[in-house]
Parts: structure tokens; sequence; C-alpha cells
């Protein structure tokens, strides 16, 4: 699949297995520790796989999901939610807003107004 040393654990009630990894239906039965969970789901789903994750002793996560605050309304109300487990659990969690500037962005080349100019101290040597 690539370099990585690491073990994955894919997990997903739907399917056997991903990319010839095994799939688990849930984090609790990897049965082993767990140092970061990528969560992609939808956002109204993620304070419970969070919740999965802090039982399970998950420390660290990233969310890659839309649908939160930017979405004003309820979606704040989950933000806020997913605010508080981190700060009850002590789970460092990082968010990956999906916005579509950000994923047309996200493979190209920085736009010319964030490259340093000529005349900036950064790039001069």
């Amino acid at each position: 699949m690539n370099d990585y040393p690491g073990k994955l654990y894919p997990i997903n009630p739907n399917y056997g297995d991903i990319d010839g990894l095994k799939c688990y239906s849930s984090i609790a039965e990897v049965g082993q520790p767990i140092d970061l969970a990528i969560v992609i789901i939808p956002a109204k789903a993620v304070l419970g796989a969070l919740d999965q994750c802090a039982a399970a002793g998950v420390k660290n996560a990233v969310i890659i999901s839309s649908g939160f605050a930017e979405e004003g309304g309820d979606s704040v109300a989950m933000q806020d939610a997913v605010v508080a487990l981190a700060k009850n659990t002590g789970m460092r969690i990082f968010r990956v807003p999906m916005r579509k500037d950000f994923i047309a962005r996200s493979s190209a080349s920085p736009p010319p107004s964030a490259r340093p100019s000529r005349s900036s101290p950064a790039s001069r040597h």
C-alpha cells in the first residue's frame, strides 16, 4: 500500500477489508493502542465516533468533515460538543474544514499572493 511502517486499522462496519487491510466494525474491536484516529464521516456522526475513540484510549484525532459551525444552527452546538469532549478527555483534536477552495488549493501550488516577492526579506539569502 505504501511505505508507512506503522499499523493501520480501518474502521467501517460495512466492509470486511479496505485495500487488503482487515476492516473493523468499531474501534473497540481493534484491541490495540491507537495513536491517531482520522475521522472522515458526516459531521452528525463525529461526536459518537469521538466518544468511542475516547473510550478506547485514543488521545489524538483529525476530523475531516464539513457541517460544523460554518453551517450555523445546530451545527454550532455539535462543534461545541466536540470541544467539550476534547476538554473532558484530554484528546487533542484537529479539524480540517472541507471547503471547495481548500480542496482545490491543497493539491496546487500556492496562489501568487502567497508566494514571497523577490524584494521580501524571506527571499534574500
